[in-house]
């Protein structure tokens, strides 16, 4: 355990989002998608740049199935490196 806790502080801030991103990812498995939002909800919330309302957040860190689809949607909505540089000019 004491191990685990020293990894834990040494860590800088990337790698503190990498550990929460892969517990999120993995720890909640919801195969029957019990609670989980109607289909496209997720994408929408994301198309439109919100950020998700209080139920959506509590069930994104209880629902690891709907974690993973929440931060698919955010990777394709997110311009490509090369968009940005492009939109500055």
């Amino acid at each position: 355990m004491d191990t685990e806790e020293n990894e834990i502080k040494d860590l800088d801030a990337e790698g503190l989002t990498s550990l929460a991103r892969r517990y999120y990812t993995t720890r909640f498995p919801n195969p029957q998608r019990l609670g989980c939002p109607h289909p496209g909800e997720i994408i929408e919330v994301v198309g439109r740049r919100r950020v998700p309302d209080q139920a959506l957040r509590e069930h994104l860190f209880e629902c690891s199935e709907c974690f993973g689809e929440y931060r698919q949607a955010l990777a394709q909505c997110r311009p490509a490196p090369d968009e940005v540089t492009w939109r500055k000019r």
